[in-house]
């Protein structure tokens, strides 16, 4: 079940209100503008970023976890969650119907987990490479070759960077170092 499948729609009391978040739409790469804003207002703002693998990267690159999402609460009962709809970067506020979208804050710390441990991975973690997966490498001189992965080889060990990929080449099986962000899974 997707994010917005987990989102609730009720607000019952004052006591429920700062345990809930609601989800500000922003504008194509506005993320942090609409954050600065907010919590220049005086709102309490989450934006989880995760690392990922990039074809083309050596290192793994820190990206919105929920691009154009940035989840916000009001810090005091007077502040007036409609303004935010004006907020600069800020395009528009989630709705179910005529409802503003919520998201419980256990929901929220899930989030957080989640994202905690998505920053703290190596790349080895990252990568959807496994030891015995069928690859293609799709960047570099050999690109477009079949391989099997091989991430036991002692140099995916040492520089963590580099997967052993066994080749057929010239009817005899090469073992080459490729990096992690130039491979796909078959």
């Amino acid at each position: 079940m997707g994010l917005l499948g987990k989102i609730t729609q009720s607000m019952d009391s004052a006591s429920a209100f700062s345990n809930h978040w609601y989800l500000a739409y922003a504008k194509p790469r506005q993320e942090v503008v609409a954050c600065d804003h907010l919590l220049n207002q005086g709102f309490e703002v989450y934006f989880p970023k995760i690392k990922v693998i990039k074809r083309g990267v050596d290192e793994p690159v820190t990206e919105p976890m929920f691009p154009r999402y940035v989840f916000f609460r009001p810090t005091l009962l007077t502040l007036d969650v409609g303004k935010v709809r004006y907020t600069r970067g800020v395009t528009s506020l989630v709705r179910f119907g005529y409802e503003l979208a919520q998201l419980n804050g256990e929901l929220l710390s899930r989030i957080r987990a989640l994202e905690s441990q998505y920053t703290t991975a190596s790349v080895d973690e990252l990568s959807p490479v496994e030891a015995g997966a069928r690859v293609r490498i799709v960047a570099g001189v050999m690109s477009g070759l079949n391989g099997l992965a091989a991430l036991e080889g002692l140099v995916s060990r040492v520089a963590g960077k580099r997967v052993s990929v066994l080749l057929e080449l010239l009817g005899r099986p090469i073992e080459v170092n490729v990096k992690h962000s130039d491979l796909a899974l078959v």
